[in-house]
């Protein structure tokens, strides 16, 4: 298959060679297959994406906030027209 230099990394490429040699072997996520040309499109990126949202899903809940809106006043707050 076929792995495009935009696909290599997540941050910019600008020489194949910083990133894979011949004779590598790489973890790869098939991302497009075409019967005509019998082409298969490969994509080192995605699997360190896919790795990346995998992590998320599996941070503790705790550690995300709540954040509750309300358009109603609270009963402590004063209200507006009373100060008049």
């Amino acid at each position: 298959g076929l792995i495009h230099i935009s696909q290599l990394s997540s941050e910019r490429v600008s020489n194949v060679k910083d990133v894979v040699n011949v004779g590598d072997t790489v973890t790869v996520k098939i991302t497009a297959i075409d019967e005509e040309k019998k082409r298969i499109s490969l994509s080192i990126r995605a699997v360190g994406e896919d790795a990346a949202e995998d992590e998320a899903e599996e941070a503790p809940a705790e550690a995300a906030e709540e954040v509750v809106y309300s358009d109603e006043t609270p009963a402590e707050a004063p209200a507006e027209d009373a100060a008049e």
